[in-house]
């Protein structure tokens, strides 16, 4: 990971961890995948599996975001935890909350993704025109990145739409998104490409 950024170190320390985490169904959840979920996992296996599904569905996923009238859009943490696992970690029939979240996730994006589509075992992926069969220990940090940039645009985006809801008129949104867009150097609001 890049090196961190003093100030925003410090603010970090800073923020009172004393009160009681909101129920998942209060916060915000997560555009994309964090970070981090791609370091966590003990085992090399696990972190290639979630990497590689990440590359895998992130066309769909980023095209997705850019639509404006979908519906899914932000996932809790433990659905991308499950998401980048897979199905096969799922398979069971009794009725565990892992399996039922899973079952929830199925019903939510079976319209965009075919069970097939997250296959642990082979496959590729395309990422920027490179077909990737495994995820190396040098892709891994511009992986990561691509990845905290991505998260930062989105999540940019999405809160600009709640902070100024008035979204009736698509000439306004346009507006807005350029104007939000003139903070990065290749003056796009949504994933570099």
């Amino acid at each position: 990971m890049p090196t961190p950024v003093p100030v925003w170190s410090e603010m970090l320390a800073s923020v009172d961890l004393s009160k009681p985490v909101r129920p998942a169904q209060e916060t915000w959840g997560r555009f994309l995948p964090e970070p981090s979920l791609l370091l966590g996992p003990e085992t090399l296996e696990k972190r290639q599996l979630y990497a590689l599904t990440w590359l895998r569905i992130r066309p769909a996923w980023l095209y997705l975001l850019d639509t404006a009238c979908a519906r899914v859009t932000s996932l809790p943490s433990q659905w991308w935890r499950d998401l980048l696992w897979g199905p096969d970690h799922h398979k069971s029939y009794l009725p565990t909350r892992a399996t039922q979240r899973w079952q929830r996730i199925k019903d939510q994006f079976g319209h965009i993704f075919r069970e097939q589509d997250w296959n642990r075992h082979g496959g590729y992926a395309d990422w920027h025109g490179h077909v990737v069969k495994k995820v190396t220990e040098s892709m891994m940090p511009r992986l990561l990145w691509e990845l905290s940039e991505c998260s930062f645009r989105y999540d940019l985006l999405a809160l600009d739409r709640v902070l100024v809801p008035r979204r009736d008129d698509p000439a306004y949104e346009v507006e807005r998104e350029e104007l939000l867009a003139r903070v990065f150097p290749d003056k796009s609001a949504r994933a570099p490409t």
